[in-house]
């Protein structure tokens, strides 16, 4: 399909559902609008699709969008090809989504700021997405179902509402270098899931992140030599921090400048993590929970002042085998529950569990420290003098003595009230079900 002539089309462009059709050249089109729904240019189902053209379009107001096409076509003899070498702004979102014989996004050289969201769908032999000039985005960047890409590098990006990066097989590095704030879609600023071979997480200039941060399922085929490197060393505040299921993280070292967590904290099922300082970490309006992470011994938050109130209430250990030491040496009051259930009892583990919570003096519900086999005593809650709940010590073999010297009052079970959610969440921990 050659339209030679054509300079302006004053609504929308639509090809869609022609099987025959293998290039579209627009060589004069310098200008499109867009219709009701927002589409400025939209391709759909051209399985034949080897060539779309457009070299002199250098904006499209609306939504520019590509759907199954080239689903036909050799991808090493015959990939699809895309041409918009002066196209440097979309006013809508932009959308690539089934394009499975298209390899390289070098047809697109000097696209600066989409407004709204910036989707890369099932683009199964797409190698990379790298950009130097790619500044803005108005809407999130989702990135899912991409087999072949081993890498994204957004060298000039500076804002987005959101980055979303899933289902890669073979993507090692995620690198956004000059970004300075993300947004938040939906809870979440970056959400990175299913990335077995991940080897690197870097945005080392972001600085706030209204939305939550969520790695999941990261580096399971990475060997034991290698790591997954999670660097945000500028990051002074998240609106949540949620660290789950990778298999060659190490510690959470790149968050050293992190103060403020403005939701909740978990840290779950991390196999080889075996440290987790948080040097600088003041504040956590939600839940800090730390569980089932098998290789990590010790936790040492030596800034933190503030806990918040969650599902799992303020501060939670639990499943932590190899635990040797929690030190949270200078928060005074939590307004919910503190427990820690099922740590250091590995049988490799003989040397005691140092706890420091050396200036806390109010828990708002309960404390309870549940199978910590070499808990030997309670110095480290030496200034505690009133918890508002239940307080518990069992089945903790080595503690001679579970007096705390301060403790002024305790509410009696009759006279407090259920936090039901919460104690279901202890509920589970103490019966080894979460």
């Amino acid at each position: 399909m050659n339209l030679p002539m054509l300079a302006t089309v004053t609504g929308s462009l639509s090809i869609t559902e022609q099987q025959a059709t293998e290039a579209i050249t627009l060589p004069e089109l310098v200008s499109v609008g867009q219709d009701g729904a927002g589409d400025s240019l939209k391709l759909d189902t051209l399985s034949r699709l080897a060539l779309v053209s457009a070299p002199k379009l250098g904006s499209g107001p609306g939504n520019i969008a590509m759907n199954r096409c080239g689903q036909a076509r050799d991808p090493v003899q015959s990939p699809l090809t895309l041409a918009f070498t002066t196209l440097r702004s979309i006013g809508g979102s932009f959308d690539l989504n089934e394009l499975p014989s298209l390899k390289k996004l070098d047809g697109i050289p000097l696209l600066a700021s989409v407004g709204g969201a910036l989707r890369m769908t099932s683009l199964s032999v797409l190698s990379a997405f790298e950009s130097s000039l790619l500044q803005t985005v108005g809407g999130r960047i989702a990135i899912d179902r991409n087999d072949a890409l081993t890498n994204v590098t957004l060298t000039g990006l500076s804002s987005a509402s959101g980055i979303s990066i899933t289902q890669a097989p073979a993507l090692t590095a995620i690198l956004l270098l000059p970004l300075a704030t993300l947004g938040n879609d939906q809870g979440y600023s970056l959400y990175c899931q299913s990335l077995p071979v991940l080897a690197t997480v870097s945005a080392p200039n972001l600085v706030t992140s209204t939305g939550a941060i969520y790695i999941d399922m990261v580096g399971a085929e990475l060997g034991p030599a290698n790591e997954t490197l999670l660097s945000f060393g500028a990051l002074k505040t998240v609106g949540g921090l949620h660290v789950e299921r990778t298999s060659r993280v190490v510690s959470l070292a790149g968050f050293s400048a992190l103060t403020t967590i403005n939701g909740y904290f978990y840290v779950a099922t991390n196999s080889a993590l075996t440290s987790l300082t948080m040097p600088s970490l003041t504040t956590v309006t939600d839940s800090l929970r730390v569980w089932s992470n098998e290789a990590l011994s010790t936790v040492a938050l030596p800034s933190f002042t503030s806990a918040g109130t969650g599902f799992s209430g303020s501060l939670g250990f639990d499943y932590l085998p190899a635990l040797t030491s929690i030190s949270v040496p200078k928060i005074e009051r939590m307004p919910s529950t503190l427990f820690i259930f099922y740590v250091g009892d590995s049988p490799a583990i003989s040397s005691p569990l140092a706890l420091d919570f050396g200036s806390l003096v109010q828990v708002g519900e309960s404390l309870e420290i549940n199978d910590a086999p070499h808990l030997r005593d309670l110095s480290g809650f030496a200034r505690v003098v009133a918890v508002g709940g239940t307080l518990m010590f069992d089945r903790d073999r080595e503690l001679a003595s579970a007096v705390l010297p301060q403790l002024a009052s305790r509410r009696s079970a009759a006279d407090r009230s259920e936090r039901g959610a919460r104690e279901r969440v202890l509920s589970c921990a103490r019966e080894r079900r979460w």
